[in-house]
């Protein structure tokens, strides 16, 4: 069965150009077509002969996702509908940075299809999981995005669309690498966001990898938590990993925080959540609540009430920044991708 090349190593590579007798520098030359040049067919590699194109035509492919949609945001915002090979769909989301140069531009990207979490504020945690997208798939969300906005420079990605990035570990790390080898992106503009799986906040550590986390906390009470984001670990676990993360990497620890009126925004919320941004060097961002289905019964806090959630942070010294929705209108805001395509 024909795979996606860009899904094996740099290992599986030279074994294979080793057993059908080629030179392993073609490895660079094949990495350089695919990932600098941007060919989407082995017929594309001017410096290959033909029987070596024929060969690679034989046993792979370069190409997974299939654009099937777009929407476009009176901000700006391009929201993109991919389809797989196995038939499932995915989004991705181009957030525009309207205030500076083009080079701040950020992709919102997945990394499943579906979410196993289910959290119950989420749309996305309504779509039901399927599998884990692939290392090839994560990267072509980057690289046929790019293509499309050619004059731009998108050079930041947050991993916050559909899925949990740390329950993909693996595929994530190996993308994220590929990503880096290329200049793909920069280092710096790239976070991962997480509900938190300690033991994947630990390895990534402890990869040398050195990319900002997102800690997608929202409820500082486990209580409380536990009832809307279904998970196993309690804070204080997924904290003391984020302490390590930190510790190894001197990057300061993004708190995610969605205010919902009645549930997370009281005073006693505050202090708990004052006292879990001092654990380490930390910035919270304040984020408004996005609905994609009225029915989730869940209510965001108006202006007045965000205002004084976020002074009352600031008055204990606490960074904190209040976020505003992109691409609220074609449904592509932060909690609302689930294929709702107008």
């Amino acid at each position: 069965m024909k795979k996606n090349i860009k899904n094996l190593s740099k290992d599986e590579l030279l074994g294979y150009f080793d057993k059908i007798n080629e030179k392993r520098f073609r490895i660079n030359q094949l990495y350089n077509a695919i990932y600098v040049n941007r060919i989407t067919s082995f017929e594309a590699i001017t410096n290959f002969s033909n029987q070596l194109k024929t060969q690679l035509d034989t046993d792979f492919y370069i190409q997974s996702l299939k654009l099937k949609d777009t929407m476009t945001s009176s901000d700006g915002s391009v929201k993109f509908l991919f389809e797989t090979l196995d038939n499932n769909y995915i989004e991705s989301v181009f957030l525009p940075n309207n205030n500076t140069e083009n080079e701040h531009n950020t992709l919102c990207l997945s990394t499943m299809i579906g979410c196993p979490v289910g959290c119950n504020f989420c749309a996305s945690g309504r779509l039901n999981y399927v599998r884990n997208l692939d290392i090839a798939e994560i990267i072509e969300q980057i690289m046929f995005i790019q293509n499309y906005f050619p004059s731009l420079k998108i050079r930041n990605a947050v991993f916050m669309g559909i899925g949990e990035p740390l329950l993909n570990y693996d595929n994530l790390v190996n993308a994220v690498k590929i990503i880096l080898e290329f200049n793909l992106l920069n280092r710096k503009g790239i976070t991962i966001s997480t509900i938190g799986i300690p033991n994947s906040i630990v390895n990534l550590a402890n990869s040398g990898l050195k990319i900002k986390v997102a800690f997608s906390l929202h409820f500082p009470n486990d209580n409380v938590r536990n009832k809307y984001i279904p998970t196993n670990f309690k804070i204080e676990e997924i904290l003391k990993a984020l302490d390590y993360y930190y510790q190894n990497t001197r990057l300061p620890i993004t708190i995610e925080y969605i205010l919902l009126e009645g549930i997370n925004d009281s005073d006693s919320d505050i202090k708990k959540l004052v006292s879990i941004a001092r654990r380490f060097p930390s910035v919270i961002n304040l984020i408004p609540y996005n609905s994609s289905f009225p029915d989730l019964g869940f209510a965001g806090c108006d202006d007045a009430k965000t205002k004084y959630f976020a002074r009352k942070l600031y008055n204990e010294d606490i960074l904190v920044i209040t976020r505003k929705s992109q691409g609220k209108d074609i449904f592509a805001a932060c909690g609302m991708l689930a294929h709702k395509m107008m």
